[in-house]
């Protein structure tokens, strides 16, 4: 049986605080009364897999393992395997990683061609395969805390030890570095906000195998050397490993793409007006973003008159098919702090084979399947494509009937047996942290009446049409006035 740090893996730990169990200083998560779990459980008989860690030539740890090229280990995003990760830095280093939260809000934002950020480094990253053994090391690799309603810090002022969001840029110090797979920008999310770790998981899983273009995922146990010397060693914490939007997504999920932006805002004036805000995250070509583009791009959706022929017109400027494809995702999953829902955390892109941009991406879905900040969500928002095209009898029962084909689909991958499948890894690993039978009891009551309820709510959406009041096809949506914005592009940050 393979040991970490002398212990059995993939034990079932006892879940209680590691001062109640005899171990350190409180870690209680502010949001989730998580705990970083110490590995010293009950063995529950079965073969378990792990790594040892000792020392190494340099005084740094070192897990005992097979070291290979990335290129010849498995898939880091394979689902069906048990992946750790063990992050080697000193207690400076934590520092560090936490002061990048006092920066401004674009603070991650650095000149391409100089390829300078000023982002800490963690001196090595070991990928390890649980079940083969086999392992990678990746050194020097950029490393910053993100989020913002689930951020946490590695210390925080009070003393006591977080479970923060972790992005990672493997090949930023290094060329050609990559994780297994390929992969050279993800995060680490740590499942804050009350969100726990099963909900972004198994959105983004639910999304994908429904043929939505979404990020991959999976659950990884993660290790730090820091950890280990301030907490107590063999100290562990399950997150969900998330691919960002970078070139590899686009180059397997949308080739045909050619610039993307994040931003919060919607679609609407207060984007043109807050530019500063729109965060470009990547280009085809590694140069900044054409903003100038994009704001015009608004500026020309809010001209086409409402009314009749609106979704012809309006399609000439924006996807907006592919935008109902994206509505209708987010709805069923629960997602309230969307782009159409919350004028929040949107994602665009623009394509080189169309005029225009579109569609949007699911981003930020750990706040869904009814998460307590957002429940009951319903499937119209306050985005200027739903206005509008409900003011469109055509477009509005184009988009209805949609959804309604949508939905056959969804329902095809059985939502609520995803959603149990990735709570019975996390149950069958010992990788369940405090508070996460609750959380995944909340999940799979979700999902398992969801595809009913949506078509429900369909049926009665449809229902209304049949008293459709037409309105002043006259009537224009306003216009934005682009010429007294700053519209300097802003750079991908990748």
């Amino acid at each position: 049986m393979l040991t970490l740090n002398g212990v059995p893996m993939n034990c079932r730990p006892v879940l209680l605080p590691l001062v109640l169990a005899g171990c350190v200083p409180d870690v209680t998560n502010v949001y989730n009364t998580y705990y970083l779990e110490d590995t010293t459980g009950v063995d529950d008989g079965e073969d378990t897999t792990g790594v040892e860690v000792v020392p190494g030539a340099d005084g740094s740890n070192e897990p005992v393992c097979n070291e290979m090229a990335a290129s010849e280990m498995d898939d880091v995003f394979d689902n069906a395997a048990n992946i750790a990760f063990y992050l080697d830095f000193d207690a400076e280093t934590a520092e560090e990683l936490d002061e990048t939260s006092d920066m401004d809000y674009d603070w991650y934002v650095y000149d391409l061609e100089s390829a300078e950020s000023g982002a800490p480094t963690l001196d090595a990253v070991w990928v390890i395969n649980l079940d083969t053994e086999d392992c990678v090391k990746l050194v020097n690799v950029e490393a910053w805390l993100s989020g913002e309603s689930s951020f946490d810090y590695f210390t925080r002022d009070d003393g006591t030890f977080g479970i923060p969001n972790i992005a990672m840029n493997i090949d930023e110090e290094v060329a050609g570095q990559i994780l297994p797979g390929g992969y050279t920008k993800v995060r680490l999310n740590g499942g804050g906000a009350e969100s726990g770790i099963q909900r972004e998981h198994t959105a983004l899983s639910i999304a994908r195998a429904s043929g939505f273009p979404a990020p991959k995922s999976t659950h990884v146990l993660v290790q730090t050397s820091f950890w280990d010397a301030e907490i107590d060693s063999g100290v562990w914490a399950v997150y969900t490993l998330v691919e960002r939007y970078k070139t590899g997504f686009f180059e397997r999920e949308v080739p045909e793409a050619v610039q993307a932006w994040e931003y919060v805002g919607g679609i609407n004036e207060y984007t043109v007006e807050n530019l500063s805000e729109v965060d470009c995250q990547w280009t085809i070509d590694g140069e900044d973003c054409d903003n100038t583009a994009f704001a015009q791009s608004v500026a020309d959706l809010y001209a086409v008159p409402s009314g009749d022929g609106w979704l012809e017109s309006a399609s000439e400027v924006w996807d907006v098919r592919s935008y109902w494809d994206y509505k209708f995702i987010s709805y069923f999953l629960g997602a309230g702090d969307d782009c159409e829902r919350n004028t929040n955390n949107c994602v665009v892109v623009q394509s080189s084979n169309a005029v225009a941009f579109g569609p949007q991406y699911l981003y930020s879905v750990d706040i869904t399947a009814d998460h307590p900040w957002y429940t009951g969500v319903r499937y119209d928002g306050m985005s200027v494509m739903t206005s509008m095209c409900k003011r469109d009898h055509a477009c509005r029962e184009e988009e209805l009937l949609t959804g309604v084909d949508t939905l056959a689909t969804i329902a095809e991958v059985n939502p609520a047996e995803i959603a149990s499948e990735i709570c019975l890894k996390l149950v069958g690993n010992g990788w369940m942290r405090d508070g996460d039978d609750a959380r995944c009891d909340d999940v799979i009551d979700f999902y398992e009446p969801r595809v009913e309820q949506v078509a429900q709510e369909f049926d009665r959406l449809l229902d209304r049409l049949e008293d459709w009041n037409t309105v002043d096809t006259a009537t224009d949506t306003g216009s934005i006035d682009t010429a007294s914005v700053d519209t300097a592009a802003y750079d991908t940050g990748e």
